[in-house]
Order: C-alpha cells, then structure tokens, then sequence
C-alpha cells in the first residue's frame, strides 16, 4: 500500500511539472503569437518550403509522394504552434537550392556550412549530420581521407555537405557524382571502390532495401549541424523560440526518437485515468505558479536584453562603424551611433547634397525606397563627402538598411549601417589598375605572346601573335594542343620542368608556306612549386631572313660587278691595242709633234714649247710629258700611258683623256732621233670606266652599310628588350608594392623605348626621316632622367670606365617629347661605350636659355678636328679599326633639327669627346639638390 502510494505521489509530481511547463509554454506561445509573421503568410500566400527529395530519414517523398522525414514534421510542429499556413515543395537538392537563392522559397533545411544568399540561420540545431565512408565487404576499410589514392574510385553525392569536404581534399580523377541507390549498386557490382555520405542517410538505406554485402564505417570528415535557414530574419528568430521551447518540453527529442532511434520509442501509455486525475490536481497549482514564473521570465529577458545592447554598443565602438536612423514618416536622418549625420539631423534630400555628383541619383532612389519597402534588407554602395564643400574628400560608404517595426507590425524607422570601404576599395581599383597594365603589356608586346593551361591548352594570345599567326593560324592554333605540335613536342613535354628556347620553321595552316619563327617556352608555376601554366614567346624571323637573303644577293651582286669589271678593262685593252688610232711622231732635229690620221697623212703640227707651256704647264701631266719629250733618251723601253688634256671647248667636261703609246725611234746609224707611237681618245671609255668604279665602290660601300645597320639594329632592340626581360624576372622575388610599381614603371619606359627604336628604325631604312613625329608631352625630367641613367649605366661593361650621372634637379616639370630625347641620350651613351676604354663617361642636364640643355662626356679616343662637322652624317665611319658611328648620331641631328634645338660636339683627339645638345621647351617647376655641377 505504501509502494502504490508513493508512485502516485511521483507520478502527481511529474505531471505537476508537465502541466506547468505546459501551460507557461502555451501562455509564451499566445503571447508571441500576436507578434510573429503570420500576419505575413496566409492561405492564398503561404509560406514556401523547399526540400530535397531523396535525403532519408531527414526528407524524402514516399511512395504516395506526400513529403515526409524528420525535417518535415518538425517544421510542421513549429509553424502549426505559430499559426503560419505552409506549403511543402521538393526538388532535386541542388536545384531546391538554387530556388532558395533566387528568394523563390522561405525556408530550408542545410548544413551550416553550407553559404546561401541573403539567408538567416537559426542559432539552435535540430540535428546532428555527420559523415560515414561505405565499401563492399572484403574492401580495404578506410577511416581517412589521406588514405585514398589515385588507384581508388570514390563516389559523392553533388551538393551533399560530405561531397563538398571530399571534391575539396582528393584529385579530381579518383572522384564520380552519383545518387546514394546508384552509388550502392556500383558499390556492389565492384564499379566503385567507396562511397562517402551520411551516416543516418546511409543507414536507412541499408536498412529500408536489406542490404547485407555493405559496410560503413566513420571517415576524418568534422560533423556539423543541421539548421533551420530563411530569408526573413524575424521569422528565423520566432522559429528558433519555438526549437528552444519544443526541445523543452522534449517534444524535439521525442521527433527525434522517433525518425532516428525508433528503438527508444515506449510504446506503453500511461493510464488515461491517472492523467485525468493528476490533471485536476495539478490546476489547483497552475495558477499561483503562472504569474511568478512569468514575471521571472519578464525579468530574465530584460536582462538578456540590456546586456545585448551593451554588447552591441562596445561592438559597435570597436569597428569604427556608424549607424543612423531614417524617420519614415518625416524622412528625417539621426545618429544612432557615431557622428556620420552633420547639425544633428537632415532630410534625405539634404543629405543627397553631400553625395558624389555621379552616384546621387542611385542614392536618392535608394533612400526613399528604404524608407517605403517594409519587408526588404537592403543595400547600396555610394561615395561621400567627409571635408567641405570646396575641398572635398570622397570615400567609400557601404549602406546596409533593416526595416524597424513596432508591436503592430508597422514600420516606424529604418535603421542603417554605414561601414567605409574606401581602403579596400582603393585597393580594388588599384588591382583592375594593375590588371590594366599588365593586361596591355601583354597586349601591346612586340614580342607575339600566348599563354596555354598545363595540359597544353591555349587561353589567350596578343594582337602581335594573332599577327604572326595569321587569321586561319590563329584559329587552328587555338584548336591545336602545344604538345602536338612536332617542332614544340620534339623539344618539351608536359612533364618537362626547364625552360625550352629553339627556332623551327614550321607551316601550322598546312598552305604549304613555312613560318621561320624563334620559340621560347616557360613554365609558369604557383607558391607549391605546381605547374599551372606555359607561357610562349614567339618573334617572327621572316622579315630578318629576308633582309639577309638580300644581303646575300647584294653581295652576288658586288661579285658580278667586279667581274663585269674585269672583264670591260680585259675588252678596253684589246679595243686600245687593235682599233684604229691616230700615229703621232716628235722629232728632236724638228722639236715638233706631228699627229697622222694614218702613217703617211699629217693631221696637224704643233711645237713642242708650244704643247707644253701653253697645254700641260699647270697640268699634272706636266712632268711625265716632259720627260716622254726630251732631247735625250729618259725610258728606251716602248710604253702606254694615258695622259689628260684640258678641254676648252666642252664645259661639261674638263679634261680630256688620250691614250698613248710611244717608243724611241732611230736612224739607220742608231741615232736617237725621237719618238713615235699611238694616240686615241678615250675619254668617253675613261669617264665610263671612273662611273663603273664608282658604282663598285658603292655598291661595296652599300654591302657594308647593309651590315651595319642589322648590327644597329639588333644592338639597339636587345638592349630595352633586355631591360623588360630582366625586370619582368625580378617582379617574381619582389614582395613591396612599391618596388613593384617602380619595376613597371621602368618596364613601360623600356617598352615606349623599343617601340619608337623600331619606328626609327624603320624611318631609316627607308631613307625617309622626315616621317619621324614630335609628340611633345609634361614630364618630370628628374626622376625621369635617373631611370634613364640607371638603364644606361648598365651599358658600361669595362670595370676601368667609370659612368657619372649630373642631375642637379629633384623636380624639372617642362613639356616635350620624352622618347625622341632619351633616344639622343642613348645614341650618345652608346657611342661613348664604343670609344671608351678607361676614365669615364659622364651624363647631365641642366635648364639654359629657355630651354633643356644635355652633355655626354667621355674620355674615349676623341674626334679628328677635320671629321667632326661630317660625324652627324649617316655611317660615317672615323677609321678602319673603330666601329664608325652608324645611323644613331644622324638620327640625333634629325630629331633635334625637328625639336628645333642645336646639336654639336666638342673633342680633342687622343682626350675625349663632349656631344651635347639644346632643345627649347616651358619649364615650369624647379626644384635644385646640392649635386649640381656639369658641362658648360
């Protein structure tokens, strides 16, 4: 008697406590029901519930396809207790996720790793989700992702939170997407080797088919958690109290029990008439513990609310955030937090006024929508004005605005939260900046460039390669794998890790015409030392070997020149020997010269003094015709000579040439009695032979020349090219932005430098310097000079030369064409080099006569006095043992000549040579260091 009493005394006390818990919960639930959103939702518009369709026990549609697990009756519990009408509607996961994003749908069931847009996730867990790994019985167990290797398959399911941990972690290739049934199938016929997935999900399966020849077991995946997500923060918040209360009074454990543990489930009820007994009894307490416990809970959660806002407020100071208010109805602006609002309140209009002109417009709409739009989280990015009105400093601000409502539901004002971003969004547009830059170095490089992903792909490629490709190469190239190419796959392979430079010639549109090209290749590789990508540089070498096949066929030329030179003076001999000639004779006893058409006719007489004083007194024939007419033999030997006679009648031509050939003559005693011989002339044959020579010479000068200028022209590109090379390799081992920007800086000077070379370059060979343009710019000649100076320096190679840079200036702002100066500079410093050995080469500027004056000084061999006004003149060339000067100092003359400006050199030969030049330009800042000094 004893026992029953006091089970029912415990019973009483258990049904007491149940019925008060009861109670309070159902009075909290009246309470908040005349606060929560299911003013929102009604019967025509209920709320959405989106869920997967095969994710057992959690949700999945049963064989009658009503939707049904342990998500759907929880949801059903809350938002019955709520009285918010619902609807359930199940997709694919991934496209169920997919319609929660676009805000087709207000509540979802997700792991809370899982990042969705614009969504609130309930603080409580309504289950627990962790992962397993299931093989077929005899397989190897597995327990770590580490131990998978590249010899196994493994199957996920997409978007399940296990596939997301596992595509993360393992290769590509050892990873297949299939459904949780599929994949035990493949399991089974030996497809697969594992399968990785939930473990409650996994375990239905096995258990809801019979399954036998499987077996799971835990895999190093974290566990996470299940939560209730939505768009609609309030309603997140109202469905979280009411997980808070169904966990409680037992009721989650219960559901929890039942979809998870069914085992746990009791099955024996507890006596319908003791219940009713323990009822009545416990209403008699209900009522004096309703309003203590209420007003406890009052307490509580005022409390809980005074320390949020405190939280709040120190959060609030530590991240320097500002946060306003907008008064919907008279649309005025406060501080809450901070002092972002000026004079302590304005209108939206007002405040539109401080607003960068260009985003005013998107601000204002955005503001009276705010203020308008009660069920929206919104937000807008605009910039503002933090100084005055005249000295204006624009930054960053990102508005993110919640409605603020009172008991009713109504809106009162709108809060917003206004955080700057200018710091991150400077740098923002500093690396599209970048981007940019390198973006149009990559584009506007002389060299064709291309860029191809690690198997060999192509992903992009420059104007100048689609140029050297060629409209059909490009499309074939970018068909084409790198690898398949044979002149590339003889000299890399995929697993090649060393940069590859060679030249081929290859035809790679099969038009039957071959491409003479120069490759390099280099692999491209991240901070793990993993291939990622090749780059390729390719430099078209058609128009070089052209230019030496001509070269090659101006030499031919030289050759048969020569020989058709040969070969004339062989035929000028034989005409001079056997065509017909006048015969001339002098006599000593006559002292006369008679000239004979033939042997026996005279055709005319002149005296010897005669001939001589008046025809060859200033000639310089003048001594070997007085000789060949002496009294006395001088040379008995027969001889030919040609001698020139001065020509009165024909002004265009000076001189006339006459053949002669002579020979003493005797008497039948053996007397000399003069001499005789044959007189013909040849000027005509004389100046064609002079035009024939000169023409070689020339032709010979012009082979040389040809030489020279490909020497120039290939020292001149290597040495900016160079330059871009060596500073593009040092941007890899430079961490500060600063060194960074300044190697790009330089980079980009080196590039205008090459690209205006070729265009001179090209001037030049074609003779037409009058196409060169000035293009006049503003520059700060200082910092400009010192890189230049820097570049320069670089060409000095002999350790006994010294190079001196003179930069009286920390600021020069003047305006003219920077490329076409430095190009003089260059052409200066690199003669110099050339004629330089030891001492020094020493480069300045300085401001004179309105104008920029600039020196190169070095103390090389020097200039010959009689030489220096011809050095400007193209390919002069002072001896024959230093390289002459070539095509640099006459493209100076003509680029300062077209500046307008002088251009001269002073040298002393043996001690150096000082070139220099003045250009007029506007200076208009100056700004003087103490390392003045320099050429006057």
């Amino acid at each position: 008697m004893n026992r029953h009493r006091y089970i029912y005394a415990l019973l009483m006390m258990l049904a007491i406590s149940a019925t008060a818990v009861w109670t309070i919960s159902s009075c909290s639930d009246n309470v908040k029901a005349k606060t929560s959103a299911q003013e929102k939702y009604t019967e025509k518009q209920p709320l959405v519930v989106i869920s997967d369709l095969d994710f057992p026990p959690y949700e999945y549609r049963s064989d009658e396809g009503d939707a049904i697990g342990f998500n759907i009756d929880l949801i059903d519990k809350v938002l019955n207790k709520l009285h918010i009408p619902y609807v359930v509607k199940m997709y694919e996961w991934q496209k169920a996720v997919e319609i929660f994003n676009n805000r087709e749908a207000d509540i979802i069931f997700a792991p809370t790793q899982l990042k969705l847009n614009h969504a609130y996730y309930s603080k409580n867990a309504v289950s627990q989700y962790k992962a397993c790994i299931v093989y077929k019985k005899g397989t190897k167990k597995i327990t770590k992702l580490s131990d998978i290797t590249k010899d196994h398959i493994v199957a996920i399911k997409s978007g399940d939170y296990t596939g997301t941990v596992v595509a993360s972690k393992l290769d590509k290739s050892t990873i297949s997407f299939s459904t949780p049934k599929n994949a035990v199938i493949s399991l089974q016929k030996g497809n697969i080797d594992y399968f990785i997935y939930g473990e409650r999900p996994m375990k239905w399966l096995i258990e809801s088919h019979g399954i036998t020849n499987i077996e799971i077991a835990p895999i190093d995946i974290p566990s996470t958690s299940m939560r209730i997500i939505g768009h609609d923060k309030r309603l997140v918040a109202e469905l979280d109290d009411q997980l808070t209360r169904l966990e409680q009074n037992g009721e989650l454990e219960e559901l929890t029990n039942i979809w998870f543990y069914p085992e746990k489930v009791e099955t024996n009820a507890v006596p319908t008439f003791l219940i009713i007994i323990l009822g009545v009894l416990l209403l008699a307490i209900v009522t004096l513990q309703v309003s203590r416990y209420t007003s406890k809970r009052i307490k509580k959660t005022l409390q809980e609310s005074y320390e949020i806002n405190d939280l709040m407020s120190e959060a609030l100071k530590m991240s320097e955030n500002c946060v306003i208010k907008i008064d919907s109805k008279t649309h005025k602006m406060y501080n809450v937090h901070g002092n972002h609002i000026k004079n302590n309140g304005c209108t939206i209009d007002e405040y539109i006024k401080e607003v960068y002109p260009d985003d005013q417009e998107a601000t204002r709409k955005y503001g009276y929508a705010i203020v308008s739009n009660a069920n929206m989280v919104m937000e807008h990015e605009y910039r503002w004005n933090s100084a005055t009105a005249e000295h204006p400093v624009w930054r960053y601000i990102f508005n993110r605005s919640i409605p603020e409502f009172d008991i009713h539901g109504n809106l009162i004002n709108t809060i917003s939260t206004l955080i700057d971003i200018t710091d991150s969004k400077e740098k923002e547009i500093l690396e599209m900046e970048m981007s940019y830059k390198y973006g149009q170095i990559f584009e506007k490089s002389i060299v064709g460039l291309a860029l191809f992903d690690s198997d060999g792909n192509m992903l992009n490629a420059n104007n100048t390669m689609k140029n050297i490709m060629g409209t059909r190469k490009e499309i074939k190239m970018s068909r084409t794998n790198m690898f398949d190419i044979p002149s590339i796959k003889e000299c890399l392979n995929n697993n090649n890790m060393q940069q590859v430079h060679f030249c081929t010639r290859f035809d790679i549109t099969d038009n039957q015409k071959a491409d003479y090209l120069e490759i390099k290749i280099r692999a491209i590789r991240d901070e793990h030392q993993k291939l990622i990508y090749y780059m390729m540089t390719v430099i078209d070498k058609d128009m070089e070997r052209c230019i030496l096949m001509q070269n090659r066929k101006y030499d031919q030329q030289i050759r048969n020149i020569n020989l058709e030179l040969n070969k004339y003076n062989e035929q000028l001999k034989y005409l001079l020997a056997e065509s017909k000639m006048k015969v001339w004779r002098y006599s000593i006893k006559e002292q006369k010269i008679i000239l004979y058409d033939d042997f026996t006719k005279i055709s005319s007489e002149i005296d010897k003094n005669t001939f001589l004083e008046i025809l060859f007194k200033e000639h310089p024939s003048y001594n070997l015709v007085k000789k060949m007419f002496a009294d006395e033999i001088v040379h008995d030997v027969p001889s030919r000579f040609v001698i020139c006679i001065e020509n009165k009648e024909d002004l265009m031509n000076e001189f006339k040439y006459h053949a002669i050939t002579n020979m003493c003559e005797y008497d039948d005693y053996g007397n000399y009695i003069g001499r005789f011989g044959l007189v013909r002339d040849i000027t005509h044959e004389i100046n064609a032979q002079n035009l024939l020579k000169d023409k070689a010479a020339k032709a010979q000068d012009s082979g040389r020349q040809k030489s020279a200028f490909l020497a120039n022209m290939s020292h001149e590109i290597r040495t900016p090219l160079n330059a871009i090379v060596g500073f593009c390799d040092l941007l890899d081992a430079v961490d500060e932005p600063e060194e960074k920007a300044e190697f790009i800086r330089i980079i980009r000077t080196n590039c205008d430098l090459l690209v205006q070379l070729i265009n001179d370059i090209l001037v030049t060979s074609t003779m037409d310097m009058n196409g060169q343009d000035i293009t006049p710019e503003r520059i700060d000649i200082a910092p400009w000079f010192n890189d230049l100076c820097m570049s320069l320096a670089q060409r000095v190679s002999a350790p006994e030369v010294l190079f001196i840079k003179d930069n009286p200036y920390d600021k020069l702002v003047t305006t003219l064409d920077k490329i076409r100066i430095q190009q003089v500079i260059t052409n200066f410093v690199t003669n110099a080099v050339k004629y330089t050995q030891t001492g020094h080469i020493k480069v300045g500027i300085k401001v004179k006569d309105n104008g920029l004056f600039a020196y190169c000084e070095d103390t090389g061999t020097g200039i010959p006095e009689d030489k220096q006004d011809s050095i400007f003149e193209r390919f002069v060339k002072l001896n024959s043992f230093v390289q002459g000067t070539g095509l640099g100092l006459s493209i100076c003359k003509t680029i300062i000549e077209k500046c307008k400006g002088r251009i001269g050199v002073k040298s002393q030969e043996g001690q150096g040579s000082t070139f220099w030049f003045w250009v007029p330009c506007k200076i208009e800042n100056v700004s003087t260091n103490s390392n003045g000094g320099g050429f006057d």
